[in-house]
């Protein structure tokens, strides 16, 4: 679980070009303290579909998701089989 959070935090790194280190990046109320908007969110997405090759279906694409570190580490292991 701790590598895949790691990973996703410097996913969000990259997906909206931050100039802080990853693990500053706290774990909940991501929205609001990185200013995700639907662009990032889509960009944010996209990114973490490359990274863990995993689809992100239609109807799961919302600020929600990404608002909380350890839900998306939880959609990304039940997408992808692994183990948390």
């Amino acid at each position: 679980m701790e590598e895949i959070k790691r990973k996703l935090k410097e996913v969000l790194v990259m997906a909206l070009r931050l100039k802080v280190p990853p693990a500053d990046i706290g774990d909940k109320g991501l929205v609001a303290s990185l200013g995700i908007d639907s662009i990032n969110l889509l960009e944010i997405l996209i990114y973490v579909e490359d990274e863990f090759k995993i689809k992100i279906e239609d109807e799961d694409l919302s600020p929600v998701l990404v608002d909380d570190i350890d839900r998306l580490v939880g959609y990304i292991t039940a997408r992808s089989g692994r183990s948390i």
